[in-house]
């Protein structure tokens, strides 16, 4: 069943299995080739990760709401100056480094690959902030934060949006940009500053997605 569990948590995190969608264990059993126990057992533990929820009497993949949506991003308005602050008082060599990697890795008009070294970027800045609490704590919203991700970037592929969001990309990169200079030069201020913006700029995004309740 940890097999089982670690197939479709990748599933569900990257949207091949949608918000909403319904999860029927006999048609997981037949599927994978196993018994409904076992498919019970994985089903057990992604909703205890939140990643399934009840509706009635069927388990469904959690939805993505706008609620949700909203929560996380006031959650990192706090969180994410905390971290890059930090950083830019404990970075060390390799961190510098690893973030430039991310930082390049960004520069890509590519869906999954922009939003990959995005969550790369950011996640970098939490390890350079050398606190394992924030880090642990940027940890429990990994799974949620991943999807979103997922689920806005085949939003707008699907309604021919991407294109179109050019301009906020850009502004996304600029922002990295700025944040990691502020944390190589070692002004924990400016880095906080940037990263709060940095988080307003992502959260009127959502009005372009659809959203499945």
């Amino acid at each position: 069943h940890t097999v089982i569990h670690d197939i479709l948590k990748d599933k569900i995190i990257s949207c091949e299995l949608e918000p909403g969608e319904s999860l029927k264990e006999t048609d997981l059993a037949e599927w994978f080739g196993v018994s409904r126990t076992t498919i019970r057992n994985a089903l057990d533990v992604l909703h205890m990760e939140h990643l399934v929820e009840r509706k009635g009497r069927f388990l469904r993949v959690t939805v993505i709401t706008r609620a949700q949506y909203t929560q996380l991003h006031e959650y990192r308005r706090f969180s994410d100056p905390v971290a890059a602050s930090l950083a830019a008082v404990r970075r060390t060599k390799e961190d510098l480094e690893t973030l430039r990697k991310y930082l390049q890795e960004g520069d890509s008009d590519d869906p999954q690959q922009f939003m990959e070294a995005d969550h790369k970027f950011h996640y970098a800045i939490y390890e350079a902030a050398k606190n394992q609490y924030l880090l642990r704590a940027y940890m429990q919203i990994v799974n949620d934060r991943s999807r979103i991700n997922h689920f806005s970037v085949s939003s707008l592929s699907r309604n021919s949006l991407w294109e179109f969001s050019t301009g906020k990309r850009n502004r996304m990169r600029e922002d990295h940009q700025q944040i990691l200079a502020a944390i190589e030069q070692g002004d924990e201020r400016l880095a906080a500053s940037l990263a709060k913006k940095h988080v307003g700029l992502l959260i009127f995004d959502f009005d372009m997605y659809e959203i499945k309740e």
